[in-house]
């Protein structure tokens, strides 16, 4: 779940957790964390695909982070809590009612943002 310090988890949500930002002179479409430790970092998603394990089913994604905010670039990429952060708002956005609109429709790997 997604957790912006504090003790209770919840879904994150578009407008209060994070936002779309659009990029000038490109079609890709960013993603700024507005709350907590990560609030101001910008990234965007690179390929994305759901890998199936027996009954449970996990997210695989690459992203590049755009502005890294107060933290170091290279840490961040390995932070664990801020991938979590990142896998859960992909999740959101895959399982919200109007996810018809987002990437390819290929089932096994997609574009995303």
């Amino acid at each position: 779940m997604f957790n912006f310090g504090r003790k209770t988890k919840k879904v994150p949500k578009e407008g209060e957790d994070y936002k779309f930002i659009d990029f000038t002179n490109s079609d890709l479409t960013g993603i700024m964390v507005l709350k907590g430790e990560y609030s101001g970092v910008v990234y965007h998603y690179g390929k994305v695909r759901v890998k199936e394990q027996g009954e449970f089913a996990t997210l695989e994604f690459g992203f590049t982070l755009v502005n890294s905010g107060k933290h170091d670039i290279d840490l961040l990429q390995k932070d664990e809590e801020f991938v979590t952060i990142m896998g859960d708002v992909l999740s959101e956005i895959l399982t919200r009612d109007d996810n018809e609109k987002i990437g390819n429709h290929d089932p096994e790997e997609s574009d995303l943002l």
